[in-house]
C-alpha cells in the first residue's frame, strides 16, 4: 500500500479504440488546466465547479487565459472511461482505494487545480462519476480509479 501522487484526470480508453478530443473556444479569465473539469456555457468552455452539474469533459490543454482560444476536451461521452485520483476531504484514511468503490457514485473536485474523484460527496443528485475499476493497487492513498460519467451528466447525453 502506497500513498500516491495526485495527477491530471486522463482519458483511460474507450469501448470503441477512441477518445474524442474536440476543440473548444476558451471562455472570459479561464485557468483550467489540463485534465480539469470543464462545461461549455454562454460565454465558452470554462472550469466545471459544481457537484452534480453536468460536465463536457476534461481538458486536454491548460487554458491559455485568451478569449476564444482554442482548447482541446476530451469529451465526456458513453463508453469513454477516463482515470484519476480517488480522494476524501474529511480524512485521509477515506482517500484510500478499497473493494468496495467498484459502483460508487462520487462527485469531482478540484484540489489545488487538480480534479479528483471525491468519495466524500455522495448521492444520486450530488454526483457526476461512477467508479468502474482500479488502475492502481486496493489500499492505496489517492490511488488512480477508472471512472466514467453517469448518464444524463455528460453535455452531450440525453437522460
Amino acid at each position: 500500500m502506497a500513498t500516491k501522487a495526485i495527477l491530471p484526470v486522463y482519458p483511460a480508453y474507450e469501448f470503441n479504440a477512441h477518445v474524442p478530443t474536440v476543440r473548444y473556444y476558451e471562455g472570459i479569465g479561464q485557468s483550467f488546466k489540463q485534465g480539469q473539469a470543464v462545461k461549455l456555457s454562454g460565454p465558452g468552455l470554462m472550469m466545471h465547479g459544481t457537484a452534480g452539474a453536468k460536465i463536457l469533459g476534461f481538458a486536454a490543454d491548460d487554458a491559455a487565459q485568451t478569449v476564444s482560444s482554442e482548447i482541446g476536451v476530451w469529451v465526456a461521452m458513453p463508453g469513454v472511461i477516463f482515470e484519476g485520483n480517488i480522494h476524501h476531504t474529511a480524512t485521509s484514511a477515506a482517500g484510500k482505494i478499497m473493494h468496495s468503490d467498484i459502483g460508487t457514485l462520487c462527485a469531482l473536485t478540484n484540489l489545488s487545480g487538480i480534479t479528483v474523484v471525491d468519495k466524500r460527496v455522495s448521492g444520486a443528485t450530488s454526483t457526476t462519476v461512477v467508479i468502474v475499476g482500479f488502475k492502481d493497487n486496493v489500499g492505496d492513498q489517492f490511488g488512480r480509479v477508472y471512472f466514467t460519467v453517469k448518464h444524463g451528466y455528460s453535455q452531450f447525453d440525453n437522460p
